[in-house]
């Protein structure tokens, strides 16, 4: 997985740090937490599924 993320700098850096600022925020974390790992869920299987095309 690391060697996938510094493959992809520039998508694990958009999805995450986005992600790093909304958490710093009170009570906007209790919602970016969640939608966060469903997201990168959905990213991850997104791009696996390219890598397999």
């Amino acid at each position: 997985m690391l060697r996938w993320m510094q493959t992809r700098r520039s998508l694990s850096l958009g999805f995450g740090l986005p992600v790093y600022v909304g958490m710093l925020i009170p009570l906007v974390n209790l919602l970016v937490m969640p939608t966060a790992v469903a997201a990168s869920t959905l990213l991850w299987v997104r791009e696996r599924e390219q890598q397999t095309s």
